[in-house]
């Protein structure tokens, strides 16, 4: 979990804490030192004062955390350090918060976001305003693939056990074929554990896949939605689903995007 501004911090700490329960793991406070070209890495130490506020006080918040470790990592590229301090952790997921806004022309979540979420060995979980968990209605739209697997496995954590629902919701085209949901949903409880009881599914026929999810968001606590981007070096001649869906709607969200390699579940 790379340390952001207080604020953004503090938002996802509640998340990171119900993860590490699920999976009866720890989590690791990275606090990132970005270093300009022109500054050497040695001189840099003064550039980590703000960060170190931030450590402190998530570390406060999680001081009930039995596995809870910290780092400092001085680097030149955000992107590159939470990708090699992933790798040398073995992480399962990588935890980061999002605020609001568009991201830079030529990027679909922003430059520091992008690299991670398709070069990341591990899941990687972007959430926005996530609020506590457990939730009474959570959305998620899905399709084929293991991010709609990873993002359902999610919900079914966050969802509360006694009274919520995770709406599983699949949209597709006129004359195109609809995936089996009820599969879906059925293999990813069945291999995680999690109650059948809690999911319903809903299938859409429409032209406007966009409108239906922002739709049927409008009833929802929280919105959990696999990443889509193109392949690395390749440049968007138009946002993603699930960006133009964040932009459009003021709901928590979380956007997953499951590892190659390793998996928090």
């Amino acid at each position: 979990m790379p340390i952001q501004d207080l604020d953004t911090t503090l938002e996802i700490i509640p998340l990171a804490r119900r993860l590490a329960q699920a999976t009866q793991g720890g989590i690791e406070l990275l606090h990132l030192v970005s270093v300009p070209d022109q500054l050497p890495l040695s001189d840099a130490t003064e550039l980590s004062l703000p960060g170190q506020e931030v450590m402190v006080e998530a570390m406060l918040y999680l001081a009930s955390q039995p596995a809870l470790g910290t780092s400092i990592l001085y680097c030149r590229n955000p992107s590159r350090g939470i990708l090699w301090s992933g790798r040398q952790q073995r992480a399962g997921a990588i935890l980061l918060g999002r605020r609001s806004g568009s991201a830079k022309r030529g990027y679909v979540f922003g430059s520091t976001l992008d690299p991670v979420i398709q070069r990341a060995p591990c899941d990687v979980i972007i959430a926005r305003r996530p609020g506590k968990p457990p939730f009474r209605n959570i959305l998620v739209p899905v399709s084929t693939g293991p991010n709609s697997r990873l993002a359902l496995h999610l919900a079914g954590l966050l969802v509360d056990p006694r009274e919520g629902m995770v709406r599983a919701l699949h949209v597709h085209h006129h004359g195109s074929r609809a995936m089996d949901a009820d599969a879906l949903v059925a293999g990813v409880t069945l291999k995680a554990g999690l109650p059948l009881e809690r999911y319903a599914t809903s299938i859409q026929v429409s032209a406007h896949p966009k409108k239906v999810i922002l739709e049927e968001a409008q009833s929802a606590d929280l919105v959990i939605i696999g990443a889509s981007l193109p392949g690395w070096g390749k440049r968007m001649l138009r946002i993603s689903l699930p960006e133009e869906i964040a932009r459009e709607s003021d709901k928590p969200m979380i956007i997953v995007r499951a590892g190659r390699n390793r998996h928090l579940f």
